[in-house]
């Protein structure tokens, strides 16, 4: 969780998971953007949020174009871990 934050602002991991948990919509939006795309662990780090808050989370986010490719990646597999949805990425796919 430490890495989320590259020294931007002076939010510590009690007081991150505090807004994940806690936090106002806007708040968890934030937070949820960072793990997405700063996490080293995507799954343990999604899975602070409440598990409503979280299906919320993932059926309304947008991809931003900064960094799509390996963004969409990454919300891939947490659409499936967490609400299992099918995912295919073509570089994880089997080949035959």
């Amino acid at each position: 969780m430490k890495e989320i934050f590259w020294g931007d602002y002076n939010i510590d991991e009690k007081k991150a998971i505090d807004m994940i948990k806690n936090g106002s919509d806007y708040e968890k939006r934030f937070m949820f953007g960072k793990i997405m795309a700063n996490s080293k662990n995507l799954i343990k780090d999604l899975e602070y949020f409440d598990k409503e808050d979280l299906k919320k989370l993932l059926t309304n986010f947008k991809v931003p174009n900064f960094n799509r490719h390996y963004l969409e990646k990454r919300f891939c597999i947490a659409k499936n871990y967490f609400l299992d949805e099918p995912c295919e990425i073509k570089e994880l796919k089997w080949m035959m």
